[in-house]
């Protein structure tokens, strides 16, 4: 699991619209190993996002 927080942007002193605030995320992944290599792979799904 993880997140991410945005802060408003700003421009010239003012807010700028729609920028700023918080997702979650859920976390996929699958590993394969062999002698010295190792192959993955993973994906993120948003769980909440504001």
């Amino acid at each position: 699991m993880g997140g991410e927080f945005f802060a408003v942007n700003e421009e010239f002193g003012f807010s700028v619209p729609d920028m700023g605030g918080e997702v979650y995320f859920a976390r996929v992944g699958v590993e394969a190993n062999y002698n010295r290599y190792a192959l993955g792979v993973s994906s993120m799904l948003p769980i909440s996002q504001n």
